[in-house]
């Protein structure tokens, strides 16, 4: 049976301030792979691997973030890929 993967973004709090972190994750691990993530080390989108302090927020990669800040971080982003 095919294991069903999904992208996933976090909105994370690193000692560089707000950050975003991308990951692949099966559907129905997704809350765990969230909170193993606390003090692990990760790539963001800013090409860093920076420390997890907090997470605020994991969401499909076709959602959109709460954060406004967070929010356009992540717009820019998927302008520079599209």
């Amino acid at each position: 049976e095919e294991a069903d993967y999904i992208p996933y973004k976090c909105h994370i709090e690193t000692p560089n301030g707000p950050n975003i972190a991308l990951f692949l994750w099966e559907k129905k691990l997704a809350i765990q792979e969230q909170s193993a993530l606390l003090a692990k080390q990760v790539s963001t989108i800013s090409n860093e691997r920076l420390l997890v302090k907090r997470i605020v927020e994991c969401i499909a990669e076709d959602k959109k973030f709460n954060d406004k800040f967070v929010r356009e971080l992540d717009e820019r982003r998927t302008d520079i890929d599209n």
